[in-house]
């Protein structure tokens, strides 16, 4: 579909939102912005590449696989549509709130998948309040509401810390390994 005129663009097609081949769609409306020319280039290398109408208005859609360089253009791309009115990101086929987010967790999975050992790279040691493991890089900072006297496990308010900052659907993130250390 790419290359036709508006005039001869149907409706755009999301079935890619609910294949499993896809982790992340990115869907984003023609746009004045000065980064939509190289949004556009971006969406042009992902897997899944498709213009159309959604009420009358000109969309693109684009849709990443769990490569590491799929997963680093998504997060190109997040970043150069964030800001755009009418931007819409889905994990799995959820709608994501926080673009911004978005990208910065997708930018840190797709390090996590050039290091040698994952695990290695996305857990780290927190010395606020305690010493505690951290299953999440990108958590570090933010723990300070965890603690040992709530009265939710360890692993349920890492997770929530996690959907809170934009990062729990990473396949990397098991928050049973949060503990003190």
């Amino acid at each position: 579909m790419a290359g036709k005129g508006l005039s001869t663009i149907g409706p755009l097609d999301l079935a890619s939102l609910n294949d499993d081949n896809f982790v992340i769609t990115i869907v984003f409306p023609h746009s004045t912005a000065k980064n939509y020319p190289m949004a556009v280039a971006i969406a042009e290398l992902s897997d899944v590449n498709k213009i159309g109408e959604i009420a009358g208005k000109k969309f693109h859609l684009a849709s990443f696989s769990k490569t590491p360089d799929q997963l680093s253009r998504a997060a190109n791309l997040c970043y150069l549509v964030y800001g755009i009115t009418g931007v819409q990101a889905f994990i799995n086929g959820e709608l994501v709130v926080n673009v911004q987010e978005l990208s910065s967790s997708l930018g840190c999975y797709a390090r996590s998948l050039k290091a040698n050992n994952q695990q290695s790279y996305c857990e780290c040691v927190s010395n606020y309040p305690g010493n505690y493991l951290l299953p999440c890089r990108l958590l570090r900072g933010w723990e300070g509401g965890v603690s040992d006297k709530l009265p939710f496990s360890l692993a349920d308010q890492i997770q929530a810390l996690a959907v809170s900052k934009g990062c729990s659907w990473c396949p990397n993130f098991h928050p049973e390994k949060m503990k003190r250390i």
